[in-house]
């Protein structure tokens, strides 16, 4: 019994999704503008770009190539961001 549990586990492994878990900031946020992060981009507004974040701080190039961070912080549905234009609180969104 248990070498069958083993096996099914270990199988069941190999075959897993092997796609890495998203950022805890991709989503829809809510603010004075609708914030959106997937994966690699973004859109605020009308704005498209790029972003990447570290521990606490978010880094964003806009489409015309303007590089711009910030600091954030996030507490469960809630981020607050910083020291930049995106500065302000967010709410995230179902």
């Amino acid at each position: 019994m248990n070498r069958y549990l083993a096996l099914t586990l270990m199988l069941g492994g190999c075959t897993a999704a092997s796609d890495v878990p998203n950022h805890p900031l991709v989503g829809t946020w809510q603010g004075q503008k609708m914030l959106a992060l997937r994966t690699t981009q973004y859109k605020y507004g009308s704005e498209t770009g790029y972003w990447t974040a570290g521990r606490n701080e978010f880094r964003y190039k806009t489409e015309a190539g303007t590089v711009e961070s910030c600091s954030f912080a996030l507490t469960g549905r809630v981020l607050v961001m910083s020291g930049c234009r995106l500065a302000g609180r967010y709410t995230r969104t179902p």
